[in-house]
């Protein structure tokens, strides 16, 4: 079920993002591109954490960006954003990769993903080991 529902926020995610473009501002599309999912698989991750789950929400959210980037690429839209993104202010050039769904942008989102995750996976493992908290679990039990 969890899969699933990482399959529709993605889905849902950059979709969205392929409509609004070409006409959102570049940091729109690094947040929409980054932090949602990151948003999104972490919540998905805490709920149900298991080893399936830490391996497969960011293998998932790194295929629909693959077909997102595909999708852009091929409709168009990824050169009208880049005509509107590029910048020229005289000394300093702005411009967009060429590639946006290149083994190294893939590969950073992958990795992107798995970082947020372990850290989530390392403050809930802290959070249990705790022995406060174990303390006043033990407590609440006993009432």
């Amino acid at each position: 079920m969890i899969l699933i529902a990482s399959a529709v926020c993605n889905a849902a995610n950059y979709g969205a993002l392929y409509a609004l473009m070409p006409g959102i501002p570049v940091l729109v599309l690094l947040g929409v591109m980054l932090i949602t999912p990151s948003i999104y698989n972490g919540l998905l991750y805490y709920k149900n954490q298991s080893q399936t789950h830490f391996i497969a929400l960011p293998v998932i959210t790194s295929i629909s960006y693959g077909v997102f980037g595909q999708f852009l690429t091929s409709s168009g839209k990824l050169e009208a954003f880049k005509t509107l993104a590029t910048q020229n202010t005289g000394d300093l050039i702005v411009s967009i990769d060429q590639n946006i769904v290149g083994p190294s942008q893939i590969l950073f989102l992958l990795l992107f993903q798995f970082a947020v995750l372990f850290v989530i996976k390392l403050m809930t493992r802290r959070k249990d080991n705790d022995r406060s908290f174990q303390v006043e679990q033990k407590i609440s039990q006993v009432r």
